[in-house]
């Protein structure tokens, strides 16, 4: 009966030791990984937003010397020479008309007053949003700007190739994650036992010197 409630407890005690290395182990790996995917999330966002200024900066500077109408021109030769899909480009003024714009169909009712307000509020010239494109399971990311006296770029780009590198980096770690749980298990299990009968011996040599 001894036997039986002493050897009870030190099996649980071994699973408990396993099973607090493991988790232990399998949060700081899920830690680290996902302060490794936001910060690579955010390069990302920070690459996307630079790429969209060199394009407003190009079309501020055709505004510059050309006017408002070498701008429309230029529009139009975007809207035939890129994908809709992945890319739009739209001159408003901030009452929210439309001067120019190539085809939008496929981005749905992108809100212009909205964006207009927020440039506002935060008194900038530049204004970043991220857009959720309708049936779409990835987004976009849209820069608007003021390049001229009541003249508002709004430039737009998908964030899907961006998106798909970072579910081959999710997936990847999910397979990852399953191996270091099996990993820290096992070797879970080897450490708590050496950890317990360990203890065990200093616990019967105390207990020989107790006796003499």
């Amino acid at each position: 009966m001894f036997y039986r409630k002493t050897l009870h407890k030190r099996t649980t005690a071994l699973f408990r030791w396993m099973f607090l290395y493991a988790v232990t182990l399998t949060f700081t790996c899920s830690l680290a990984f996902s302060l490794f995917y936001y910060r690579i999330h955010t390069l990302i966002l920070e690459r996307m937003d630079r790429e969209l200024l060199e394009e407003v900066e190009e079309f501020s500077a055709v505004m510059a010397e050309n006017g408002v109408g070498k701008i429309k021109a230029k529009i139009a030769q975007e809207g035939e020479s890129e994908d809709p899909d992945e890319e739009f480009c739209r001159l408003i003024g901030f009452d929210g008309k439309v001067f120019a714009t190539t085809d939008m169909s496929s981005w749905g009712n992108i809100d212009r007053y909205g964006s207009l307000a927020r440039a506002r509020e935060n008194q900038a010239d530049r204004v970043f949003q991220t857009l959720t494109i309708p049936e779409r399971d990835y987004k976009g990311r849209m820069v608007s700007a003021v390049i001229g006296f009541n003249a508002v770029l709004q430039i737009g780009e998908t964030l899907k190739e961006a998106e798909d590198y970072l579910k081959i980096f999710r997936d990847s770690f999910h397979m990852l994650l399953i191996i270091v749980v099996i990993l820290t298990t096992v070797s879970g299990w080897f450490f708590a036992k050496k950890a317990l009968l360990d203890s065990e011996e200093v616990a019967e040599d105390k207990n020989a010197r107790m006796s003499l």
